[in-house]
């Protein structure tokens, strides 16, 4: 079973009960596209100062990665859009968890809860994986590719320039990795917790 129960100034808002975790997640994706988008522009300014064939051919794919990435966001978005149909079969679901799980937390108007094995919730957990997936490869890709470009050219730039480029790039690296686990960490746990019948505490 996944349950959601909504809490703070939300709850006071007459929405559907799962808008504020679709919201949560958009902004969550908001920022890791940004992320991304900035090491893909990276890439690109300090690969324009070296305009090797091979360095074209790097950009070329990493353009066509990015553009799979843009769509894929769009169609993740889109599929977290089918949560909003979870509220509709309170109804019918929460007698079954009751008997089944004997949980008087069910029963509050502003718990949600709903069958792991329902089309919204499988196809929000396979899109943000996907997505995950593509934005990871996006920025090690391009994070690697403007460390080589760099250290290839270490005889154009100082030493000094070269030790902050190196760092910068490494600091952004961090900085993706700690927005992709925000997301993943969640979404494994309900997996691991739900699908495998783990139990986490």
């Amino acid at each position: 079973m996944i349950g959601y129960q909504s809490n703070g100034l939300i709850r006071y808002v007459p929405l559907n009960l799962a808008f504020p975790a679709i919201f949560t997640v958009y902004c969550l994706l908001g920022v890791v596209i940004s992320i991304m988008g900035l090491f893909h522009y990276r890439l690109k300014a300090i690969s324009s100062r070296n305009s090797g064939s091979r360095n074209l051919k790097i950009r070329k794919y990493l353009q066509r990665l990015v553009y799979m990435t843009y769509i894929i966001l769009v169609a993740t978005a889109i599929s977290y859009l089918g949560l909003l149909t979870v509220q509709s079969s309170q109804p019918t679901i929460k007698p079954m968890i009751f008997e089944k799980y004997h949980m008087s937390e069910v029963w509050c108007p502003k718990f949600l809860v709903s069958d792991p094995y329902t089309w919204p919730i499988i196809l929000a957990i396979c899109t943000t994986f996907i997505f995950i997936l593509f934005v990871g490869s996006v920025v090690l890709l391009c994070g690697a590719f403007t460390l080589i470009i760099l250290l290839a050219s270490r005889k154009d730039l100082s030493e000094y320039t070269l030790k902050v480029q190196k760092r910068f790039t490494t600091v952004l690296i961090v900085q993706a990795a700690v927005h992709v686990i925000f997301i993943l960490g969640p979404i494994i746990t309900i997996v691991i917790s739900v699908y495998f019948d783990v139990y986490i505490n």
